[in-house]
């Protein structure tokens, strides 16, 4: 029989993690948005136990555990600030406790400054180097021989311009559905125009939305980079 998300949860640490200091499910089950296919995403903190991830199948759900200490869930967010990707922090910040600790209030407040302040800044030379590549990508997609190409590489683009779109303006993106989240939050609707853009092109091969907003969005940044580009 599959267990609700929580108590599976629960009798997930239960079973395999009882020792642990304290642990927070997160995910979409904590958000009340999961779909048949959700699994459960929990953060373990044990400082007797080596920081990694694993996967298990339990009571009717498939599990993903990520395992830290205080110091790895440090370092974790500092590579997070670089990347600009707070999947660590933002399991905590939304996080069910499922073993009660004292120190979990404390965690969750360090964490929502943490988020509050947003990623590292882009330096001058990552952006110049996204105008050097978004561009040859763009070129890419224009000069696409067939669809394969074209397709392959709006994917491409698709993703490193949605990331930029977001830290550029200092705001923390996302992988999958995080960066569609993330993206929405942000600006609504430049997220209803980037995404009409590409089902332009998989709607009706219309390449011309899309390029109009890379060149739009880049222009106040100078816009394209091809001569003088070091890297």
């Amino acid at each position: 029989m599959r267990h609700t998300g929580l108590k599976a949860a629960m009798k997930f640490i239960e079973e395999e993690f009882s020792n642990c200091d304290f642990a927070l499910l997160a995910g979409s089950v904590a958000r009340n948005q999961q779909t048949e296919t959700s699994d459960l995403d929990i953060i373990i903190f044990d400082e007797e136990l080596h920081p990694h991830r694993a996967g298990y199948e339990r009571f009717g759900w498939k599990i993903e555990a990520f395992v830290h200490t205080r110091r790895s869930y440090k370092s974790q967010l500092e590579k997070e600030k670089k990347l600009g990707r707070p999947i660590a922090a933002n399991m905590i910040h939304e996080g069910i406790p499922l073993k009660e600790d004292e120190r979990i209030p404390l965690l969750k407040k360090e964490v929502k400054s943490y988020l509050e302040e947003g990623p590292e800044p882009l330096s001058k030379e990552f952006v110049e180097a996204s105008r050097y590549f978004i561009y040859d990508l763009l070129d890419d997609f224009k000069d696409s021989k067939n669809e394969d190409e074209a397709i392959y590489t709006l994917n491409v683009l698709s993703i490193q311009f949605g990331d930029f779109i977001l830290r550029s303006n200092n705001q923390w993106s996302g992988r999958g559905k995080g960066f569609v989240r993330a993206l929405n939050k942000y600006n609504d609707i430049l997220a209803k125009r980037y995404f009409d853009s590409l089902q332009a092109y998989y709607k009706h091969k219309n390449k011309e939305p899309i390029i109009k907003l890379v060149d739009e969005f880049y222009s106040p940044l100078g816009g394209q980079l091809h001569d003088g580009f070091r890297m």
